[in-house]
């Protein structure tokens, strides 16, 4: 708060704007959502009044991985957009495809598929050409979960293994979730020889690591 205050002082409104934001973040970690989302909602007006794109782009992506975690989709989703919309006019690819990540997973939770398969889709391609392969491989595994939810499970099985064996090439040799989602197809389609293929080697590093399996 005393950051907020010195900026207002020195009538630096882009760095009121960023520090409400900042604001926001410090109370999201202690829990209190409903004040920091009005960190946000401030950033937000204050950055639409004083015309700093970037940082109200920033302020409504957090407002929309908050209204997400309240369950409210619907306003996440709308904050997702107009966020896609702001770092598209300032050219900011990074944020672009976080946004339409997220506005994906509003998506998801609405059950509107099809705009969730489109939005995953556009995250996808744009973390592609930006080489950031973790969220690509999380944006492909998404599309797993898409298809399996309608009943696709060759398509559901074809994402996850590319999930899996994108996030192995990064050293991440565990790869869980796309390897417990692949699992899941086999079991599906009674192929339980090769699910247990998949996830005996899983346990067994949970139980080395003295964590309890997941199954």
């Amino acid at each position: 708060m005393e950051a907020v205050r010195r900026a207002r002082a020195a009538d630096d409104w882009r760095q009121v704007s960023l520090s409400l934001s900042a604001l926001g973040n410090a109370l999201l970690l202690q829990g209190d959502m409903e004040q920091a989302g009005d960190c946000y909602e401030k950033a937000i007006s204050l950055g639409v009044k004083h015309s700093y794109p970037v940082v109200v782009a920033g302020a409504r992506l957090r407002l929309c991985t908050l209204r997400g975690q309240q369950g409210r989709a619907e306003e996440a989703h709308r904050f997702g957009r107009e966020a896609a919309l702001d770092f598209e006019q300032a050219g900011r690819s990074n944020g672009v495809a976080n946004a339409y990540m997220m506005m994906g997973n509003a998506s998801l939770s609405m059950r509107e598929l099809d705009r969730a398969s489109f939005e995953i889709g556009e995250a996808r391609i744009r973390f592609e050409r930006l080489g950031r392969h973790s969220s690509l491989a999380a944006c492909v595994n998404t599309l797993g979960g898409i298809a399996r939810s309608r009943g696709q499970l060759d398509i559901a099985a074809a994402c996850y293994r590319d999930a899996w064996e994108r996030w192995q090439e990064m050293g991440w040799s565990e790869a869980v979730l796309p390897r417990l989602n692949l699992a899941l197809i086999f079991v599906a389609r009674q192929e339980h020889r090769e699910a247990l293929e998949l996830v005996t080697p899983m346990v067994a590093t949970f139980e080395r690591g003295g964590r309890r399996p997941l199954i």
